[in-house]
């Protein structure tokens, strides 16, 4: 592979011919937290690939929903029907009561 250290940062630099034919070990040293700087022919930086950082906060709801204790919302807020409030003859006080018992 035609790799080439840059001086100025612990980037790997790689030109675009051996970026494309190499693509797939690229991705992968990416995806393990490595950055990789496209040059051209003379070994000019001219694009980065760096990986994306995840929103710890966005992680932890996603966790909670693949076990089920959440759901994730879709859409936009408020573009579904409002839902219906049952009609029961018990009040809260009379649920609450019942509970103690």
């Amino acid at each position: 592979m035609g790799l080439y250290r840059d001086h100025m940062s612990s980037d790997k630099i790689v030109n675009v011919r051996d970026f494309r034919t190499h693509l797939s070990a690229y991705l992968r040293d990416v995806a393990a937290g490595e950055t990789i700087t496209i040059g051209s022919r003379g070994k000019r930086p001219i694009a980065r690939l760096v990986p994306v950082e995840v929103d710890p906060d966005l992680e932890k709801l996603t966790k909670l929903a693949e076990t089920g204790v959440i759901t994730l919302g879709a859409g936009k807020p408020g573009s579904h029907r409002p839902v219906k409030p049952r009609r029961t003859r018990r009040t809260v006080a009379d649920l609450v009561i019942e509970d103690r018992r």
